[in-house]
């Protein structure tokens, strides 16, 4: 018994000797100072573009894509596919969803403008046929299918092994970055919108509340500013209104009218102030994404303040350069369906939105019953094609949306060394089938096209030169 009771003591003298130990050990470590300007230097050195001399990505805009493209009958279209295969990464924006209606277990769940778009699943192969390696699927109209859809869209792009981002099982994976391992190295994908449906926004769990399935969403919030004329007279019409039907007003001299926030200025226009909540977690995404890439892409994808706009909203501006000063090498603008112009900031280019890269909204379908009445047609008067000819042609079918650039971004040394600019045109005044396929610009158009970007990005402080039918943006 008392050898027994030996043991035991040694080995408590044993144990409490290695706290001892350890607990010192723990007190030193603590001790440790960490210059924060070590810190600072290892994070930015982190936070360039870490890609060979020479990389290059190809951007394209908004992709509204319903069944294959025939490449025999579209040989400019293949002469523009060719120039994407190039570059060691292409990504566009793909606004649509990847259903094959004959087996589809969900239903049409979100409230959208007009259309849901629809692409048969032979889109996913295509996609990739056509050189893209990313998409993002942030947008308005992400949720038109409910999470069935999306999820449905995810895995189809995932059988063809397409790099996807911005939706997901709940706010955590929609928010996520998405990696493409490729020879020049790790490239990172993270989209962003602000535009949709409340109901489309993933959400987290807590606790025993399930999350949500949906969009990487920016909550904003709008106010419309009036002069002071306009602000008395919307009082008034405020109190002319049945006592109880409107909403309090809030205490920061605002007025709440029918749902629109008014506020005294010194010019009409809209407002946004973005969700700080969001933002934050937005931002701590995009630096977490770059430490772990080598090449991070951020897709915004924004209507506001509406898709006839050449000029971004008054956030944009802010939120992209924080995106850069976050980590992101490249921020491209989806949406508007329209051109935006160029920014660039930090060497790194923010292209606000590049417009229409494939544009088949004249050959969507079916049509859902509820659009027909929201168009004001009735299925027995229409065909669909009839329907969207008649309702939807004359407020789309612009030049503007049938008009956008290919942009092919060159890297080197941590920034940008070129940006050249492959103008397009969609075959506007082609039959429906064949409208909006893109093919490279005639001589003509190109040079307007490259004029209108010219115009729009002077606001942001960026030359570009117009070499022919190409424009070119140098570091300068």
């Amino acid at each position: 018994m008392k050898e027994k009771k030996a043991n035991t003591g040694s080995l408590i003298s044993i144990a409490v000797a290695i706290l001892i130990v350890t607990t010192v050990f723990i007190a030193q470590a603590s001790t440790v100072t960490v210059n924060s300007k070590d810190l600072d230097k290892d994070f930015s050195q982190s936070l360039e573009a870490n890609v060979p001399e020479g990389f290059s990505i190809a951007t394209a805009g908004d992709m509204m894509l319903t069944h294959p493209v025939p490449h025999s009958s579209n040989p400019g279209f293949v002469g523009l596919l060719n120039g994407i295969k190039n570059a060691e990464v292409a990504f566009t924006n793909f606004e649509s969803s990847l259903i094959d209606m004959r087996h589809f277990s969900g239903f049409a769940q979100a409230i959208s403008d007009s259309l849901r778009p629809l692409s048969s699943p032979g889109v996913a192969a295509d996609l990739k046929n056509m050189g893209f390696d990313m998409v993002s699927l942030a947008g308005n109209h992400s949720a038109d299918y409910g999470p069935e859809g999306m999820l449905e869209t995810r895995q189809r792009l995932d059988q063809v092994g397409i790099v996807h981002a911005g939706t997901g099982k709940n706010l955590s994976s929609a928010g996520a970055t998405r990696y493409l391992d490729s020879t020049p190295g790790r490239i990172g994908l993270i989209a962003i919108t602000t535009t949709f449906d409340d109901v489309a926004k993933a959400m987290d769990s807590l606790g025993e509340a399930p999350g949500r399935p949906g969009v990487n969403g920016l909550k904003l919030r709008r106010e419309v500013h009036v002069d002071s004329k306009t602000m008395s007279a919307l009082h008034g019409l405020k109190a002319s209104l049945p006592e109880g039907s409107t909403q309090p007003d809030s205490m920061d001299d605002t007025l709440m009218l029918l749902g629109v926030t008014y506020r005294e200025g010194k010019k009409f226009g809209f407002d946004y102030k973005m969700d700080q909540k969001d933002l934050a977690r937005i931002l701590k995404s995009v630096h977490q994404g770059k430490l772990n890439s080598d090449f991070l892409v951020v897709s915004i994808h924004s209507h506001e303040p509406g898709s006839w706009s050449e000029e971004p909203a008054n956030f944009l501006p802010e939120l992209a350069r924080s995106l850069v000063d976050s980590g992101a090498d490249i921020v491209v603008g989806h949406g508007p369906h329209i051109l935006r112009g160029i920014e660039i900031y930090q060497g790194k280019p923010i292209f606000y939105s590049l417009g229409n890269f494939i544009f088949q909204i004249s050959s969507q379908g079916p049509l859902a019953y509820d659009i027909y009445r929201k168009l004001r047609g009735e299925p027995e008067d229409f065909t669909d094609a009839e329907l969207l000819q008649k309702r939807i042609g004359p407020y789309v079918e612009k030049d503007a949306w049938y008009e956008s650039v290919i942009a092919v971004t060159k890297f080197s040394d941590g920034s940008f060394s070129e940006i050249e600019l492959y103008p397009l045109e969609l075959n506007l005044d082609k039959p429906m089938a064949n409208r909006g396929i893109p093919q490279p610009a005639s001589e003509e158009v190109a040079k307007k096209i490259l004029n209108r970007l010219v115009r729009l990005s002077e606001n942001f402080g960026t030359e570009v030169e117009i070499q022919g039918a190409k424009g070119i943006i140098r570091n300068r």
